[in-house]
């Protein structure tokens, strides 16, 4: 997967409505567009994107493809009740060259911003990237498997990164399988 396959499905969506009439949609469309890029993200609720992948710490550091968590854009108060996380009020997905595509208002379709602009509206709290480099080339998936007492290793092409799972980067095709002596 990666981050052009993040900003191609954000960008699609300009202009356009996304959940009309549904408040606190922006934390659903984010993930919405990740998880049609071919990630497993989902979640309603913005502070729970800081879990998600590597922290960016300001936003200079921002590449295309990247998560902008925002502080401050309204009032909040958490289902877990008044916490540090309640400042974390909104989020898009950054574009490139200073913009943003984010689901503003259940009033509004989703907009492509300057994150200069929006800042007038809140304060940059962090970036997230949940590609990588890596996640650009070729990744493969490691796969066991028992058949009649024999264990088989294969490794599989283009496969999604994902964590929980072991993958190879950069190997060739290879089928290992080992047998018992008896």
């Amino acid at each position: 997967m990666s981050a052009e396959k993040i900003v191609n499905e954000a960008k699609k969506w300009i202009n356009k409505e996304y959940k009309p009439g549904q408040s606190a949609m922006c934390a659903d469309f984010v993930s919405y567009c990740l998880q049609a890029a071919g990630y497993d993200y989902f979640t309603q609720y913005v502070p729970n994107m800081t879990g998600w992948g590597k922290r960016i710490n300001t936003v200079q550091e921002l590449q295309a493809g990247d998560i902008i968590i925002w502080d401050f854009t309204y009032d909040a108060v958490s289902p877990a009740g008044i916490g540090a996380e309640d400042t974390m009020t909104h989020v898009g997905l950054y574009i490139g060259n200073g913009d943003m595509v984010h689901r503003p208002t259940m009033s509004k379709p989703v907009q492509l911003i300057s994150i200069l602009e929006y800042s007038r509206y809140g304060a940059f709290n962090q970036g997230r990237r949940v590609w990588s480099e890596v996640g650009q080339s070729r990744i493969q998936e490691l796969v066991l498997s028992c058949h009649s007492g024999k264990i088989a290793i294969e490794v599989k092409n283009d496969v999604m990164l994902q964590a929980g799972k072991v993958y190879f980067p950069n190997m060739a095709k290879t089928v290992i399988k080992f047998t018992e002596k008896v």
